[in-house]
């Protein structure tokens, strides 16, 4: 019984570790500088079941893979790593009111372009993009 008790106060600590908050890094989550016209940030797991991580293998693929065209080098790509940062992961969940992994958010200074969770449509994804890069050719 007391080893059944222990298993379970391990659990409640670990569960309610991953949804706190922290007031300090959530008004520091910009990601976006001077140097760039936009940014990506994915947050995925690198420890979880088989499909969660072939889901965060493939959606981290296809936004390298867009990410090698040249006219994408202004836009600046950031993955957490929701296994061993999890205060700024949820940080960014609730920022973006984010809820399934892999997610992701595309934005500007001003803007969303694009957010999903557990999804990912290429073609939306190169229109965010393309999106952030005619907006600031008109600024």
């Amino acid at each position: 019984m007391k080893s059944f008790l222990v298993l379970i106060m391990f659990c409640l600590a670990f569960s309610t570790q991953g949804y706190s908050q922290t007031n300090t890094s959530t008004n520091s989550i910009s990601f976006t500088t001077n140097n760039y016209l936009g940014s990506i940030i994915l947050i995925s797991v690198s420890k979880s079941c088989h499909c969660v991580l072939e889901k965060c293998k493939s959606v981290r693929e296809a936004i390298k893979t867009v990410l090698t065209n040249k006219k994408y080098e202004k836009i600046k790509f950031t993955e957490i790593d929701y296994s061993s940062d999890w205060n700024t992961a949820n940080d960014v969940l609730n920022k973006y009111q984010l809820s399934f992994l892999p997610c992701f958010v595309v934005f500007d200074e001003d803007k969303i372009y694009y957010k999903d969770s557990n999804n990912f449509d290429n073609e939306k994804f190169i229109q965010a993009l393309d999106d952030i890069l005619e907006r600031k050719k008109k600024k």
